[in-house]
């Protein structure tokens, strides 16, 4: 929810007052400002007696709460005791946690599991991140609860990591991720092991390409080398295979959940085209629609390596100065004040002020700046920046879980879990134009050969070309 402008403000009525508080002294943990709870908070706030207006707006270069209330009607304490008693109870009641989920492979419909996630009574928004592995999920504590979402992330194979962070409760919850026990299995999407070849590393893209090999040797064998036909359709169905496992292992559930979407259409196509005799066509169809997911899903992998990659510039461990030692402790276990050394050529592990020395530091990492910056004693640096030549003594400034580079990371993959006006509608015309699509095909196969106007044979090639377009 963006902040009034000035334009936008609601003005003071005669004998009113405002009060400013930061989002997070309203409500704990909440911090950022599109939070659906700031909504709730500015509705109830606005029904209680004496205030009238409740709204985010720009303060003093910071996004705030604004109440406007009658000091005459209410004094200042009861409206500050009223706004903190609220927002403890819209943050107890209403939920938000980011799960890490196990179990994702490249042919995962992240719609679907939206879908049946969204389906639990509760639930008020849910956002999978492909890329990160992560599920956004807002519910009411008082419909539903964390063990509920979890066992309907489970009906899909799929794990729930052992980390699941809870934004309004500002801590961890240990949930062990276990392994789903009857139904099918999770397809892990687990690297390949190091140093293994490209084809283990792609494996999704390996089976479309080899579906096009098998396509292209049946075809030119029939072609061009008279390949009996009975060898032909053997290649036509490992072609088949090869485009349509992926489809199917992800297609046919969703449609046994009364999810149907395009995958579905095209199994549909590719298996009438099969019962026609028309093995070319389907083998080719299953090869164009597998190659595209395929590349699709690659270069969303890229982008999760990119973000692995980003998540790595930061040390795991820093050198310290403590009770008069040098000592090296986890970053994780850093405090605010803590001084860490950091040696020529070290990555900066923290976000921190210097306090003493002056190098030339590589901030390029975090602020994209194409030369090395000089450092003084009084200057900020950044957890991730790389420093030059001299050596530094940095007070820390910020907690490992709050540095620029955190930070960064933790919005990539809250907006990775978000969905833009486009997509959610593309999501909701899918519901309809697929089953719709369905009976369009079954209008254009049944009737016109029953009527006699056309054969069955052209009659479902019609229906088919349909379902495809």
């Amino acid at each position: 929810m963006p902040a009034k402008t000035k334009e936008e403000l609601v003005p003071l009525l005669p004998g009113e007052k405002a009060l400013h508080l930061a989002i997070s002294r309203a409500l704990p943990a909440v911090d950022d400002p599109e939070d659906g709870c700031i909504a709730r908070f500015e509705e109830r706030m606005k029904a209680q007696s004496g205030i009238s207006e409740a709204h985010l707006e720009e303060h003093e270069g910071q996004t705030v709460l604004c109440l406007h209330y009658d000091p005459n009607l209410v004094p200042l304490e009861r409206v500050e005791r009223i706004a903190q008693d609220i927002g403890v109870e819209i943050t107890t009641r209403f939920r938000h946690e980011i799960l890490s989920i196990k179990g994702l492979n490249q042919g995962t419909n992240t719609a679907n599991i939206e879908g049946v996630v969204r389906a639990v009574p509760g639930v008020l928004s849910v956002g999978v991140s492909y890329v990160f592995e992560k599920i956004k999920i807002e519910y009411d504590s008082t419909l539903t609860n964390h063990e509920a979402i979890v066992q309907a992330v489970h009906s899909l194979g799929l794990r729930i990591g052992e980390h699941g962070h809870d934004e309004h409760e500002g801590h961890s919850h240990d949930h062990e991720g276990h392994e789903e026990h009857g139904g099918h299995e999770g397809h892990s999407h687990s690297k390949a092991p190091e140093g293994a070849n490209w084809f283990r590393r792609n494996p999704e893209l390996s089976m479309s390409i080899l579906s096009g090999v098998l396509l292209a040797i049946g075809f030119i064998g029939e072609r061009m080398f008279h390949l009996p036909t009975l060898p032909a359709v053997a290649i036509y169905i490992a072609a088949y295979i090869a485009g349509g496992l992926d489809l199917a292992r992800h297609g046919l559930p969703s449609a046994l959940r009364g999810k149907l979407d395009v995958d579905f259409l095209m199994l549909v196509a590719a298996i009438g085209a099969a019962a026609l005799g028309e093995w070319i066509e389907g083998a080719f169809l299953l090869f164009l629609f597998s190659f595209g997911h395929a590349l699709e899903h690659y270069a969303m992998d890229r982008a999760r390596n990119a973000i692995e990659a980003l998540g790595k510039l930061t040390p795991k461990v820093a050198r310290v100065r403590r009770e008069g030692k040098e000592i090296e402790v986890p970053v994780a276990e850093l405090r605010i004040g803590d001084i860490a050394i950091v040696r020529s050529g070290d990555r900066i592990a923290i976000d921190g002020k210097i306090i003493q020395g002056r190098s030339a530091v590589d901030q390029s990492p975090i602020t994209g700046e194409s030369v090395p910056v000089e450092k003084v004693p009084g200057d900020g640096v950044f957890a991730g920046a790389i420093n030059g030549e001299g050596a530094l003594e940095v007070e820390v400034t910020r907690l490992a879980k709050d540095t620029t580079m955190a930070r960064v990371i933790k919005m990539v993959e809250e907006a990775q879990t978000q969905k833009s006006p486009t997509q959610t509608f593309t999501d909701n015309f899918e519901r309809i134009f697929v089953p719709v699509e369905l009976a369009t095909g079954v209008i254009a196969a049944v009737p016109p050969p029953l009527l006699g106007w056309l054969t069955w044979k052209v009659a479902i090639l019609q229906a088919l070309s349909a379902l495809v377009a």
